[in-house]
């Protein structure tokens, strides 16, 4: 997707080419689920996008996350989750889409550094219905 301005031409955003997620989950016993959830983004093509900005292509990555919740309680139901975000901790580094479509600034390059995304992260989380 890419979007431009209709009287200056000038690009507003554009989305990664290529971007996949995807998500398999399986009840191991009564009550209790897995998850396992994968995304993949392709390469930004910032040479193309902006290329007057002088910054090389943003690398492409792949993430997976597994979450573990069970549920219970008649009375007052609840749900627990237990999440690892970036499981195998995969280094990786980004700009939101329309910060790449738009990098230059008086002829320098506005973001010159990506910025470095979340390494493995632990949730866990409690839903209580009264």
């Amino acid at each position: 997707t890419r979007a431009k301005d209709r009287e200056t031409g000038f690009l507003q955003y554009e989305f990664p080419p290529l971007m996949g997620h995807f998500q398999l989950g399986k009840e191991i016993s009564d009550g209790l689920w897995i998850r396992v959830r994968g995304d993949g983004y392709g390469t930004r093509p910032r040479s193309d996008w902006t290329p007057n900005s002088g910054l090389g292509d943003g690398a492409p990555f792949g993430l997976l996350h597994c979450t573990l919740s069970t549920t219970g309680g008649r009375k007052r139901p609840y749900q627990l989750d237990f999440s690892v975000l970036n499981m195998l901790d995969t280094e990786h580094k980004y700009l939101i889409y329309i910060d790449d479509a738009d990098s230059v600034r008086d002829g320098s390059p506005k973001y010159p550094y990506d910025i470095e995304g979340e390494g493995r992260t632990v949730y866990i989380g409690l839903t209580q219905n009264y």
